[in-house]
């Protein structure tokens, strides 16, 4: 199973629950006194605890992955959120309900039928199998469910479509506009692509050169590669990358990172890479010596918090690679 991994640390989360909470466009719950509704317009927060709902895999070929998932938003996210607001949101105490997508498409629906079902105040991580994330989010757009989570694909750009998906990170487009000036400041003029050819892989990919187009424009793709996802023999690819000599090796896969670090290890081969920030996590300890030549420019400073009105001011310019 395909994902985007994710980097979404508690302290996001906690802006989340914030956006959320306090949203006067989108949503049923304000950040109001319970008594305020006849006066601002808008309705009370109802009786009772605020429940922010997350899908997981918690059962199905990811389930390592959605175990995870359940005991960051279990054991850090709401301890950090409870530690920092102990009143919770106007007296109401927050509540994280797991919902479990099964690590399927059918599952994922399920779920996203149940967070509607439960008039969930918002939905902080929705599933990150590509498939399965533009099913629910058809679902929880259609029930006007704010969703705040990783969005994977450009198409999450678009507001008019979108108008309740936020990310806490910047768009597809974003990082592809950043990863193209990070290539422009160091003068990468040779770039080697290496990648599963899945479509959101692909997408992402394609951003990246559609920044170089405009940002880096001395920057040329010398050298594309393709290997089967999952791929546990990688060194074919890696010898053909390194024959074009590149400047940088861009590194885009859903898995199998590992193999890919281990085949350029064994071509005694250590160039410059920017790679998503599946690394991290993905057969990360077969990164060895290597790490001291990656660089992570996919891993742009979140955006500020957005206004929520109009929608299209949701997404600001991006910030510089960290």
């Amino acid at each position: 199973m395909t994902r985007r991994h994710v980097r979404f640390g508690s302290i996001r989360v906690v802006a989340a629950m914030a956006l959320v909470a306090v949203s006067t466009g989108v949503g049923a719950v304000v950040a109001l006194p319970s008594s305020a509704g006849a006066s601002s317009g808008y309705p009370p927060i109802p009786k009772g605890p605020i429940t922010f709902e997350v899908s997981a895999d918690l059962s199905g070929a990811a389930a390592a992955y959605g175990q995870t998932t359940k005991e960051a938003f279990q054991n850090v996210t709401l301890q950090a959120f409870n530690a920092t607001h102990p009143n919770g949101i106007d007296g109401h105490k927050v509540i994280i309900k797991l919902q479990n997508d099964a690590s399927d498409v059918t599952g994922a629906v399920q779920a996203a039928d149940q967070m509607v079902a439960d008039k969930a105040a918002g939905v902080v991580t929705v599933s990150q199998s590509p498939a399965a994330q533009s099913q629910q989010l058809a679902v929880l757009t259609k029930a006007k469910v704010p969703v705040v989570s990783t969005l994977t694909g450009s198409q999450y750009a678009d507001t008019t479509k979108y108008p309740y998906a936020f990310s806490p990170g910047g768009s597809v487009e974003q990082e592809g506009a950043v990863a193209a000036k990070w290539m422009a400041s160091r003068n990468v003029k040779r770039v080697a692509v290496l990648t599963d050819g899945l479509p959101q892989d692909t997408d992402a990919v394609n951003q990246i050169e559609a920044g170089m187009k405009q940002y880096a424009p001395k920057a040329k793709v010398v050298q594309s590669v393709t290997i089967p996802s999952g791929s546990v023999d990688d060194s074919a690819a890696i010898a053909k990358a390194k024959a074009a000599n590149p400047d940088l090796l861009v590194v885009y896969l859903g898995v199998g990172f590992g193999p890919v670090w281990q085949a350029m290890q064994s071509a005694s081969w250590s160039p410059t890479i920017l790679s998503s920030a599946g690394a991290w996590y993905d057969g990360f300890d077969a990164m060895g010596s290597l790490t001291a030549k990656r660089t992570p420019p996919m891993s742009i400073a979140p955006p500020r918090l957005p206004r929520l009105s109009p929608p299209s001011s949701r997404i600001s310019s991006p910030s510089t690679a960290r």
